[in-house]
Formats: structure tokens, C-alpha cells, sequence
């Protein structure tokens, strides 16, 4: 997260979260001595993981030798479970009092549960002995959390309290030429005067609004986009529900204090270095604290070497179990390559038992375009040539029947048939929930996590079935933001749009409206009268289908080529119609095309 993905100027400033930003740059500029602690509280989607993000990242730019550290109430917990189930609590602790600048996200879940609460204010206490930062994030303000303890109720009210509204028009405004921008699309000033008009709950649903309007464009390149736009604003007006309210609950905790012995510091450094170095570990991570003049943090540098091995135990036993020639590879030697050791894992499970896959007859070739699903198919096309870089992740909603399922599985097909070396997950989100039961009965939660998280693309069909399972939900959250953020596709399917998808929590409904969201599968009466225009004659009747373009995507044709590859200068879709055979009204009543 503090990468510089997410950074102060690609956040766009304005009334409604003027005081979040100043105070965030505050922070940064300044840890430990501008506002401590700084709590930021906003609903979901309004851009506070944005702003803990940028605040850690320009910190970090201002000074590389800061420790900092972005966690969610989720990963947090799950991290602590793991020390206290292996013993490693006081190391745990230790590793965590030794970060400067902490940011720690959605700390409402801490309601109800009394020891993290108590961790939490003793960590804040030691932070503000020792100068350290904590950045606390919420969805209400402290006098809401109602399940917090009174002294930690303070203590978070002890700095500054500063939230972030729904943006106004003109913050919604900057926010899509901001995105324009980056994306360079062909969008004029009108069209988005026309979205910004549009009041949303939070950025994402704009996000989703954009991402229709440039996709609808792509569609209609003749049409005015603020016609389009107009259009598409009737229909999200049409579609809003009211907004369903945000559960699910965690466990969050750190803690302690730390004492670093300033005596004997090398001797000490030396036998733990003798001590791994015996045991089979490369040491390199700590070798050059002995040729430095002052001491370091030793509770904190042999915790975090510790922790490592740890890790690295665990993943040797079980890539041993799932391949034995895995076992003594020396990756699983040194602590600094854990991730390189994983991701060794990852392959080996993905061989051994992988992901479900798609059904190899749902097929592109046997998708018939038409009115029903000419956009899903545009997209769909899109995702295909540029996979994880342009619509993450691709929502598509439909009745029974309406092939989006046949479209899911037919990308999934596709993705693989380009890259013969990719694995694409492709799950029923009822199917999902029953295998993660039988994982957390077996005690193999950790390998169901890889067995996903080791595919290259993720397709979960029927989404709504994540609702009635706080926990389900709470596990695709983490696994939808491990694909997204590493830049790895998501598709999605459900038979309504995320806004009513009323037992699944605010946050994912959020995150899928990120994407493009596409109907499929209903036809206005127009298209359904257009749909039995006559095919003409001769050569157009000739020409090849829309399907025979997925075909052999592979072939270095040059039409092909170009048709692959997106224009430098706008958002262009996979489809690069030459043959027409039928024209029927658009939603604006504008005759368009249908490719062919």
C-alpha cells in the first residue's frame, strides 16, 4: 500500500475533505509531532485507505529511514492469531512497537473485543513516549464506536478528529479530469460537467459511472458523451436503492514496550548470528549491524529474523508435503527471500490440487452477439487483450439465462488459451463458501488462501451468494484486494448491479462498482425490434462474425495486431467493427451499428 499507487496529488482536494488532506500532509511532513494520534473517519469508498496510503508514502519520501507500516483490521488479526498460535507474542509485540509510523485501517472492528482494545491503547501510549506516529482510520468518528473502552474512546480523541464527506460537484468535478487524464480517454468538458452533476455516495460508484460512460463511448464513438452521459444518469437514478448498512467485525491488536540493551550489543548480535548460522540460515540480513557504530534495535532486528524463519519453516513443510524434491531448496535457507519461498509454494500447490477452472464448451465461438450483449462483448474483449489494466474488475449482472455465466467462463477459456501457462480460477461464490468451511474444519485455511491466491485471474460466478456469511465475505475482501492491487483480473457475475446486492457489505459492493459494470442479457424494445432486421446480401452477409475475431489471438496478423493492441491516445475497445449487418436506435435514439 505505500508504494506510491495511492499518493497526495492523485487525490483531489476540495471541501468536503479539505481538512483530512492538510492534516494527513501535516503528518507526514512531521511524524509524531504535528497530531497524535490522527483519526481519519469517512464511509466507505470516500478515500480514507487513499489517504493513510499517501500520508505513509510521502513520509517514507521525506524520510527513507522511517519504519511505517498500512495494516487492516483483518490482516492485523490474522497476524496475531498466527504469533499466538506459534508462541512468538512477545516477538510479535516487539516487531510491532518498533514501527514509527503506524496506520491502522478500520479500527471499528475492534468493537467487542476487550484484549485488542487494551493492546491498542498501550501501543499508543508507547508511541507518544517515544515520538512515534499512530494514523487511526474509521468509518464513524470515536463518539460513534460505542463497543470501544472509554480510555481508548480518549485516547483516540486526544489529537485530531478530522472526516471526509461525499464529494461535492466541484471535488467530483477535478476527480474526472483527474481520471481522464490518466487514462486518456475522448471525453469533453461537457460530458464530464454532465457526471459531475450526478450526487454519489463515494468515489468508487463515480468510478463505475466513468468507466460505463467510456465504455458506452466506445460503443457509440458518433454520439455526443454528454448525450451518453445524460442517458446513463437516468439509468443509475433508476437503479439506486437505499444503501445497506457496513458489518462484519475483527480482531486488531498490538502492543508492549520494548527495552533495548545498549551493553554488549555486539557480543549479543553475534551469538544470535552464530545461532542461525548453525541452525542452516543465512544471516546476510544481520551481519551488517555488526560492522555498524551504534547499536540497533536488537529486540526488534532478531524478531524480525525470527518471524522469517518461522515462515520460512512453515512453507518448507508444506512444499515438501506437495512435492518432496522441494524439500532442502535453498530458497527456504534465507529469510530475506520469504515471498521468493511462497510464491515456490504457490506454484507447487497450484500444480498439485489447482483452483476450479472453467467449463472448457463455454466458449467465445459459441456466444451469439447481438443486442443482448454487445457492450459485455466489447469488454469482455478488453479484458482479454489487456487482462488486470483496464476494467478490474468487470461486473457483469443479469437474469437467469442471460449468458453471463457462459461469458464468464468463455473469458476465463480465453486467458488461458493466451497465455498456455496461466491458471485462472474460475468458483461458484456458494461453492467458494462451502470450501472455505471445510478449510477452517481442517485446519487448512492458510493453503485454501494460496490454492487462490496462486492463480493468475479470478472468476467467482453469482456473487450474491457471499451474502449471509460475515466471514466468507471477509475472506473474498482480502482475496479480491490481493488480485486488484497486484494488477491480476477480476470478473464477476450476479443476477443484479453491486447497489443491490443488499446483504453483501458496503465495502465490496464498493470495490466491484470500482470496475466497469455491464448488463447483459435485457433488451429495451427498440433492440428487441431491431434484432429481427434482415441480414443483406452478398458480401456483408459474407463477412466473418464477431466471433471469429477471439479466434487464434495469437496469429501475428496485422489487423489482428492492431485490433489487440489499445490506442495510444484513448480508452479503445478489443473490437474493431469493418462489417455491418444490422442499425437500430441507441438509448438516445441515435442509429448505431451492429458488428458483424
Amino acid at each position: 500500500m505505500l508504494d506510491g499507487r495511492f499518493r497526495f496529488d492523485t487525490f483531489v482536494a476540495g471541501p468536503s475533505n479539505r481538512l483530512a488532506v492538510s492534516a494527513a500532509r501535516a503528518v507526514a511532513e512531521a511524524p509524531g509531532q504535528a497530531y497524535h494520534p490522527l483519526f481519519l473517519y469517512a464511509e466507505s469508498g470516500l478515500g480514507k485507505t487513499h489517504l493513510l496510503a499517501a500520508l505513509g508514502f510521502h513520509a517514507t519520501q521525506v524520510d527513507p529511514g522511517l519504519v511505517a507500516g498500512y495494516r487492516e483490521a483483518g490482516e492485523y488479526a490474522e497476524q496475531l492469531e498466527a504469533a499466538a498460535g506459534r508462541g512468538d507474542l512477545n516477538a510479535w509485540r516487539r516487531e510491532w512497537e518498533s514501527i514509527r509510523l503506524l496506520l491502522l485501517d478500520d479500527v471499528q472492528f475492534l468493537e467487542g473485543h476487550a484484549e485488542a482494545q487494551a493492546e491498542l491503547l498501550r501501543l499508543i501510549d508507547h508511541a507518544q513516549a517515544r515520538g512515534h506516529q499512530v494514523v487511526l482510520a474509521s468509518d464513524r468518528p470515536p463518539a460513534d464506536l460505542d463497543g470501544l473502552d472509554q480510555r481508548l474512546l480518549s485516547r483516540m480523541s486526544g489529537g485530531l478528529i478530522a472526516d471526509i464527506a461525499a464529494p461535492d460537484l466541484d471535488t467530483r468535478l477535478g476527480i474526472l479530469h483527474l481520471w481522464r487524464s490518466i487514462r486518456v480517454v475522448d471525453l469533453d468538458d461537457a460530458a464530464l460537467d454532465e457526471l459531475s452533476r450526478h450526487e454519489v455516495a463515494n468515489v468508487r460508484e463515480l468510478l463505475g459511472l466513468f468507466n460505463r460512460l467510456v465504455a458506452q463511448r466506445a460503443l457509440e464513438p458518433g454520439t455526443p458523451a454528454a448525450g451518453i452521459a445524460r442517458v446513463l444518469l437516468a439509468q443509475a437514478l433508476d437503479e439506486r436503492p437505499p444503501a445497506p448498512d457496513e458489518f462484519e467485525s475483527f480482531l486488531n491488536e498490538v502492543t508492549a514496550v520494548v527495552a533495548s540493551s545498549m551493553e554488549q550489543w555486539r557480543v549479543r548480535l553475534a551469538a544470535t548470528v552464530a545461532r542461525w548460522a548453525g541452525e542452516g540460515y543465512r544471516t546476510d540480513a544481520l551481519e551488517p549491524f555488526l560492522d555498524g557504530n551504534e547499536p540497533p534495535d536488537l529486540d526488534a532486528v532478531e524478531a524480525r529474523f525470527a518471524g522469517a524463519v518461522t515462515q520460512l519453516r512453515d512453507l518448507e513443510q508444506e512444499a515438501a508435503r506437495l512435492d518432496p524434491r522441494l524439500a532442502g531448496v535453498s530458497v527456504f535457507r534465507d529469510p530475506q527471500r520469504v515471498d521468493e519461498a511462497r510464491a515456490i509454494v504457490m506454484r507447487a500447490l497450484a500444480a498439485y490440487d489447482p483452483p476450479p477452472a472453467a467449463a472448457d464448451h463455454l466458449t467465445i465461438d459459441n456466444l451469439s452477439p447481438g443486442a443482448r450483449n454487445q457492450l459485455a462483448l466489447r469488454a469482455a474483449g478488453e479484458v482479454i487483450a489487456l487482462p488486470g489494466s483496464r476494467y478490474n474488475p468487470l461486473f457483469l449482472h443479469g437474469p437467469p439465462s442471460s449468458g453471463k455465466t457462459h461469458l464468464a467462463h468463455a473469458i476465463a477459456n480465453a486467458l488461458v488459451a493466451r497465455d498456455g501457462a496461466w491458471t485462472v480460477a474460475v468458483v461458484d461464490a456458494a461453492a467458494l463458501g462451502d470450501e472455505l468451511i471445510e478449510a477452517m474444519r481442517t485446519g487448512e485455511l492458510e493453503r485454501w488462501r494460496m490454492r487462490y491466491r496462486a492463480a493468475d485471474a479470478l472468476i467467482v460466478d453469482n456473487v450474491q451468494f457471499l451474502a449471509g456469511s460475515d466471514r466468507l465475505q471477509d475472506e473474498f475482501f482480502h482475496l479480491f484486494n490481493t488480485f486488484v492491487d497486484g494488477g491480476r483480473q477480476v470478473v464477476l457475475t450476479a443476477d443484479v448491479p453491486p447497489q443491490r446486492l443488499a446483504a453483501v457489505a458496503s465495502r465490496l459492493q464498493s470495490r466491484f462498482e470500482a470496475g466497469l459494470v455491464v448488463e447483459i442479457g435485457r433488451v429495451s424494445e427498440a433492440e428487441a425490434v431491431a434484432r429481427y432486421t434482415p441480414v443483406p446480401l452478398g458480401d456483408e452477409a459474407a463477412a466473418p462474425t464477431i466471433d471469429a475475431w477471439f479466434d487464434d489471438m495469437g496469429e501475428p496478423e496485422p489487423a489482428r495486431a492492431t485490433f489487440l493492441q489499445p490506442a495510444a491516445t484513448g480508452d479503445a475497445f478489443f473490437l474493431d467493427p469493418e462489417k455491418v449487418v444490422s442499425e437500430w436506435p441507441s438509448m438516445d435514439g441515435r442509429v448505431i451499428e451492429d458488428p458483424r
